[in-house]
């Protein structure tokens, strides 16, 4: 697979499925969150089922991309910042959705932290050059950095 001839960017592979699966819809919802003007709130229907969709259009702030792509790298965790602030200055969310809210903070935080970071980590102890990791690669660097944390 060669992402760069469609002109999309590949990030991971990323292991842990419900901490991937959380993460990624907490951060689509969050987006859409940080962006809606309507007083009538409701979360886009495919949002909000048991399973994420596989592919979501979301509208990004221009000035969201580059800290977007650090964040899916690895380099930097201030895109959740970002939204924090977009978040607070939002009057249209509702005091119920708070909850719901910090929740999916905590997951992108996660997701960041066992994804991404993990990621950039791996690729920099084992000196891998090239931008991500493939799915069949991750599992031999887990069960490698396991070992030499054990030691």
């Amino acid at each position: 697979m060669n992402p760069q001839s469609e002109g999309d960017r590949l990030f991971g592979a990323f292991k842990g499925r419900r901490k991937v699966e959380q993460g990624y819809v907490g951060l689509m919802r969050l987006i859409w969150a940080c962006q809606s003007e309507d007083q009538r709130w409701s979360y886009p229907a495919t949002l909000t089922r048991r399973l994420p969709p596989l592919i979501h259009e979301a509208k990004l702030p221009l000035q969201w991309r580059a800290p977007l792509k650090s964040f899916l790298n690895g380099r930097s965790d201030r895109l959740l910042s970002l939204i924090t602030v977009k978040l607070l200055e939002n009057t249209n969310i509702p005091a119920f959705e708070y909850r719901v809210i910090q929740d999916d903070l905590e997951n992108v935080k996660t997701f960041y932290e066992t994804g991404p970071l993990r990621n950039r980590a791996l690729k920099k102890y084992h000196r891998i050059k090239k931008s991500w990791i493939a799915q069949e690669e991750i599992d031999d660097l887990l069960v490698l950095e396991r070992a030499r944390v054990k030691l």
